[in-house]
């Protein structure tokens, strides 16, 4: 579809990819004809192409910012990071506020990746054994609910803060948004 807006039409622009990994795919196709993106999605970095912009906050930054939000503000010393290791901008966003934490906080942070279904699953009882005062999950919003769910099972209490992107909250039905934040989870909207 998009190759034929710029084959056919002469598209000099095109604006979409509401995904990370749907942006990159329109990126990549639309590169040889030197056709730019803009994009609400954050970017992973690298990006195979140079012709995709973003008008989001960097996985990068994001992660920076909600470990000064996490720390600073918040002031917990122990946090919990669960992370989906098949997204770039999942993984950018965790690596960003664990570097965040070691370097310029005393905060504790304890990382738990998975690849899979089945090592998500086993997530919310490794958390369980963990001292923490609060959860950030970095994962797509379908994960999110899996974990946070796990997490209200093995009676994991505290905030659980949701460092994915910020998009896929529109599109999440709000009755599930509802049961799913109950908890005291929340988006966390980065400050810049």
């Amino acid at each position: 579809m998009r190759l034929r807006l710029i084959i056919v039409t002469r598209a000099v622009a095109l604006l979409g990819g509401l995904s990370s990994d749907r942006a990159e795919q329109i990126a990549r196709a639309a590169a040889p004809y030197g056709v730019p993106l803009v994009t609400p999605s954050p970017l992973p970095a690298p990006l195979a192409a140079d012709n995709a912009f973003s008008t989001s906050l960097s996985p990068a930054r994001q992660g920076q910012v909600s470990a000064r939000f996490a720390a600073g503000e918040m002031k917990w010393k122990h946090i919990a990071v669960l992370v989906d290791a098949r997204s770039a901008p999942c993984t950018g966003v965790a690596t960003s506020f664990l570097n965040e934490l070691a370097r310029n906080w005393k905060q504790q942070a304890v990382e738990y990746r998975y690849e899979n279904d089945a090592t998500l699953a086993d997530l919310a009882g490794r958390v369980t054994k963990s001292k923490r005062d609060a959860v950030l999950i970095a994962a797509p919003r379908a994960d999110f609910v899996k974990l946070r769910e796990g997490l209200a099972k093995a009676e994991v209490k505290g905030p659980v803060l949701f460092g994915g992107e910020e998009l896929a909250w529109t599109a999440w039905r709000p009755s599930r948004m509802r049961s799913a934040m109950s908890m005291r989870s929340r988006p966390l909207q980065p400050m810049v």
